[in-house]
């Protein structure tokens, strides 16, 4: 317990004393967001005033990633190798990938497809949120020109034109114009401050040029992203080599209903999943709509540590890991039977 907080600054439970009002049963009943959720066990903590800017750092980022929703489900380094291998992914292929693990997926065919072919990312929202792991690739300007990212809600035929307006903000906000906004905002309170005319002209010129250069960067991004969805819509339409879906909260079936159609004959279709059941309910719906060679497997990579005269496996591996479903797609006969 740190000995800076005092009896009267907490709550007394017992023999302990409790430094945190916002508890379990209270964040299960707000239903709030990850971010909300930090936000509120910080105004909690009545420990949190009195810890240095080293430890309010620590604690901020430990609640951020313990009540996150962005993470990886288990997804392990030979899992993804076997994903890219029963998919059958390689120079050339046009590959449609609902990805939410971070991106690793979309990461790992951006890299076997090597600039040549084209990676079509189906995302929800506005855009291509939360995949780190292609942004942390460094990937040359070839090999980013076939991540191809498409709006879920473009592929249904559902996209409003008032989400184009909502668009600009969100990419202002993920984009490097928080950083031009703030600047913009620095060279505005300082004029309010100034009373000297000839540095008033300098800032309204330097705040001139800021906000016009925001313009063209909003602008230019917004019709980059859009030219690579009308891409990405049109090889849909001409049909795709390989489906790869890997879920971690949305049920892959739904994905399956939206998507499978797009996948043309004798093509692949790899699912990853963190739980059996979707799987299983996945692994049905394969079976009844035209696919062969439908495989569940799981798999785990236990790693060793090699010592001299001795080896033994690392006890604090994680063993679970998620279920591979596989299959081809084909066209049925007349006298088929399925």
């Amino acid at each position: 317990m740190n000995g800076r907080v005092t009896p009267t600054d907490s709550i007394k439970k017992g023999n302990y004393v409790v430094v945190q009002k916002v508890g379990g049963e209270h964040i299960r009943v707000l239903r709030l967001t990850p971010k909300q959720k930090v936000s509120k066990l910080v105004e909690g903590s009545k420990s949190f005033s009195t810890r240095t800017e080293y430890s309010k750092s620590k604690y901020i980022r430990r609640k951020t990633k313990k009540h996150s929703d962005r993470l990886v489900p288990k997804l392990s380094v030979d899992q993804l190798g076997m994903i890219i291998q029963l998919a059958g992914v390689h120079h050339g292929r046009n590959v449609l990938v609902f990805d939410q693990v971070l991106g690793l997926v979309s990461a790992g065919v951006l890299d076997r497809l090597g600039g040549q072919g084209a990676c079509i990312h189906l995302h929800r929202g506005l855009i291509a949120q939360s995949i780190p792991c292609v942004h942390s690739m460094n990937f040359s300007e070839q090999m980013l020109s076939t991540f191809l990212p498409v709006r879920i809600s473009s592929l249904m035929g559902t996209a409003k034109e008032r989400e184009d307006e909502k668009e600009e903000v969100v990419d202002d906000e993920n984009g490097d114009g928080g950083v031009e906004v703030r600047r913009c905002e620095h060279i505005f309170r300082f004029m309010l401050c100034s009373s000297n005319y000839r540095q008033l002209k300098e800032c309204c010129a330097s705040l001139t040029s800021m906000l016009l250069y925001q313009i063209d960067s909003i602008a230019s991004r917004k019709a980059d992203r859009l030219a690579r969805e009308q891409r990405g819509l049109k090889l849909m339409e001409e049909g795709v080599d390989v489906l790869i879906i890997a879920t971690r909260t949305v049920d892959p079936v739904s994905i399956l209903d939206a998507t499978f159609s797009r996948l043309r004959p004798s093509g692949s279709v790899v699912v990853y999943a963190p739980h059996m059941e979707q799987i299983v309910e996945a692994h049905r719906w394969l079976m009844s709509h035209d696919c062969v060679n439908v495989r569940l497997s799981d798999q785990m990579l236990r790693i060793h540590q090699v010592l001299p005269d001795r080896t033994h496996p690392l006890m604090a591996q994680q063993v679970v890991g998620g279920q591979l479903l596989s299959g081809i797609k084909v066209i049925p006969t007349e006298s088929s039977s399925w």
